[in-house]
């Protein structure tokens, strides 16, 4: 090879190795957006009640996410399973339980223990969803979520006989401006009526019938 050859190698060389690293930030940043896209547009169809094309659009983020995307590949992750459920999927349960699993850390963990509490209420298995129910912190529940769960967990101990336990949660609820309280009010004032607490009974069913 002659000295000009050499020459223009070496120049070539260097301009190859410059431009390397912004070729690779170049691909990775397309490989990013591309996750980013596909969460953005499944929680659009998340959104309009699409489940089924939302769902698969969660599952591509997972195919597609770099190893700086984990995040953004757990949020997908809960999203799909909460597709699942939403599609009474078989695989519901797997997926949120993977969820779980694989990202112990993610601030959604907490919603995930309410939703596969709240599909095993919904699947009248109450035993399981007393435990997943009792999972969740409720505090960190909107006030709505919140009073579902006490409801569902308390409507599930009174399924299964638990009429203390299913009391308390019952009495919770109650009096409180949202959609359980009228059917806690009436359980409450049942569970009252079957322990011969008459008067508290009365106060309750009177309230009902006001209402």
């Amino acid at each position: 090879m002659s000295s000009m050859s050499k020459y223009l190698f070496s120049i070539v060389s260097l301009c190859i190795m410059g431009l390397a690293p912004q070729l690779l930030i170049g691909q990775q940043l397309v490989y990013h957006s591309h996750a980013d896209m596909h969460f953005r547009k499944g929680i659009e169809l998340l959104e309009k009640g699409n489940y089924t094309s939302a769902q698969q659009q969660f599952l591509d983020v997972s195919r597609v996410a770099g190893s700086q995307e984990l995040h953004l590949a757990g949020e997908a992750a809960f999203y799909a399973a909460l597709c699942a459920i939403e599609l009474f999927n078989d695989d519901a349960e797997y997926l949120i339980r993977s969820f779980i699993n694989d990202y112990p850390d993610n601030q959604k963990v907490n919603q995930a223990f309410f939703e596969l509490g709240e599909l095993r209420y919904r699947q009248k298995n109450y035993k399981d969803a007393i435990y997943w129910l009792q999972q969740a912190n409720r505090n960190a529940l909107d006030s709505e979520q919140k009073a579902e769960l006490l409801f569902k967990l308390g409507h599930s101990h009174f399924n299964l006989n638990d009429y203390e336990n299913a009391s308390r949660c019952f009495f919770e609820v109650k009096d409180v401006q949202n959609k359980y309280a009228a059917p806690a009010t009436y359980y409450y004032s049942h569970i009252a009526y079957e322990q011969k607490n008459y008067a508290t009974a009365l106060s309750g069913f009177e309230k009902l019938s006001t209402d």
